[in-house]
């Protein structure tokens, strides 16, 4: 890029009057943002844009963005011949030859190179229909909606199969016993102690609670021995390592694909899912910044009124998220939202933003509200922000 500059520079200096025209290129060109250079003195009547040789070295720049990056990597510039017989030193010398970019996914998903233009925020107007309120119904409604009685007479007889395998004895467990058991693993979540014991200790239990659902020692063998799948080992070819917990999941998300939907307000973002315990290498995360540090990771798109439509659990590269060519965040944000209703917007943070993402949602059909980290903007170099402390209150660029 320095040889080119010098040669520049040095035409300039030999040739007195003689200008670089940057003139109107044929449609096919124009189309893949190709452009055409003359070098001589400017024709009278030539349409295009006179430049001096300081434009085209700002063009250059410093080599990392390339003017031609919408051509395919096998055509060829039409360059022109120079009318000024000087000026054929320049011309014959070598064009150097455009390099890839480094993120060429991302580049081809642009697809042109993008001008940016100060413009008024104008608010889009989104006339939803208003959302029908469900009629309000008991905790014990809401939770049979998600597991029901086949859900529970399934893990009774996967239960009672594990503990014979395990002891070789009958446990003998039935779905009303298991649901009292999953009651109070509730209550000790609202109440908790520090010790399991303590609930069942004179002077610190709930005499109208734990004294007379359960026993302590089958509580304890009941919750060693629930399951809901009837195996001891993964199916063969199955990498999936939640596969142990997999119906419960499964139970879940076929609940939430039965909420109805209508094109409103929703959100995609992360949610721990709070446990401690025993599980594969790469699933229970530590983010010291969450309310819950430590626990499952998932990803959950809500409704402007919270209630869960979708989910995945976060399990590593294993994670079914689809297509990744726009990166790990867009893709989640992609996943998610085929379970959202078209012409809806989405609501993210700056985990997932991208400009090719909110494109993407374009396109689908989808309209995308994110905040936006300033190293994933194109071309940010070209775009002079003010700083926030320099700006009024509610002024935005």
């Amino acid at each position: 890029m320095s040889e080119d500059r010098d040669k520049f520079r040095e035409y300039e200096a030999n040739h007195t009057g003689t200008e670089i025209i940057i003139a109107n290129s044929s449609r096919r060109n124009r189309e893949n943002m190709g452009f055409d250079l003359t070098f001589g003195n400017s024709p009278e009547g030539e349409r295009g844009v006179e430049h001096t040789s300081d434009f085209v070295l700002h063009l250059l720049g410093d080599g990392n963005d390339s003017e031609i990056e919408g051509l395919d990597y096998d055509e060829e510039l039409p360059f022109q011949r120079p009318s000024n017989p000087a000026a054929s030193q320049i011309s014959s010398s070598p064009i150097p030859t455009p390099r890839r970019p480094r993120n060429v996914a991302q580049n081809r998903s642009e697809g042109r190179r993008r001008i940016w233009r100060q413009l008024p925020f104008n608010q889009k107007q989104h006339d939803y229909l208003p959302r029908m309120r469900p009629d309000t119904v008991r905790p014990m409604e809401y939770f049979n909606d998600y597991f029901d009685d086949e859900f529970f007479d399934q893990a009774a007889v996967c239960t009672n199969n594990y503990y014979m395998r395990r002891t070789s004895r009958i446990l003998n467990t039935n779905p009303i016993e298991l649901k009292k058991l999953i009651e109070l693993h509730l209550i000790m979540g609202v109440i908790p102690y520090p010790r399991l014991y303590m609930y069942w200790r004179d002077g610190m239990r709930l005499d109208m609670v734990f004294a007379t659902i359960m026993a302590r020692e089958r509580f304890k063998t009941l919750r060693s021995a629930l399951h809901v799948v009837d195996s001891d080992t993964a199916p063969i070819g199955d990498s999936n390592t939640l596969w142990k917990v997999q119906p419960i999941l499964n139970w879940v998300k076929q609940a939430c694909d039965r909420i109805e939907r209508q094109p409103g307000f929703f959100s995609i973002d992360e949610q721990m899912l709070p446990f401690s315990g025993v599980c594969s290498r790469g699933l229970r995360q530590v983010i010291k910044s969450k309310p819950r540090p430590q626990g499952l990771k998932m990803f959950v798109a809500i409704t402007h009124e919270g209630l869960m439509i979708d989910f995945e659990v976060y399990r590593g590269a294993n994670t079914p998220f689809g297509d990744r060519t726009l990166g790990v965040g867009a893709s989640i944000i992609l996943h998610l939202s085929k379970s959202i209703p078209r012409g809806s917007c989405i609501y993210f943070d700056r985990y997932f933003s991208s400009i090719p993402l909110l494109e993407k949602l374009n396109t689908i059909g989808l309209h995308g509200t994110a905040t936006l980290m300033m190293n994933r903007l194109p071309e940010r170099k070209n775009i002079d922000f003010k700083p926030d402390r320099r700006m009024q209150r509610g002024e935005s660029q």
